[in-house]
């Protein structure tokens, strides 16, 4: 029975972690838009957007929250994979 409840806990919170990245995400987007994504998709040294990275997770206080813009760019076909890696690296080091 303790398995079962930690289990059902463990999914919750998951699914809560996912649900609250996925609002930041959103409002991100809503309030800064354009301009946050000309900062990311910015052609740049892998430095710069280490930098960039780490700045937005200092920011967002969630490399999460970063990793998770960055892939929708990188989805979107809007940002490299390289660049779009150094961003996510700069981001853990900025959480």
């Amino acid at each position: 029975m303790a398995i079962l409840s930690f289990l059902v806990q463990l999914f919750g919170a998951t699914m809560l972690l996912l649900f609250a990245v996925r609002m930041v995400r959103t409002g991100i987007e809503r309030a800064f838009g354009a301009g946050f994504r000309r900062i990311v998709t910015q052609k740049a040294g892998a430095l710069r957007s280490s930098a960039t990275g780490l700045g937005l997770a200092l920011i967002l206080q969630s490399s999460a929250a970063v990793a998770l813009l960055v892939a929708g760019l990188a989805g979107a076909g809007e940002l490299s994979f390289a660049v779009g890696l150094a961003v996510i690296l700069g981001a853990d080091l900025g959480s």
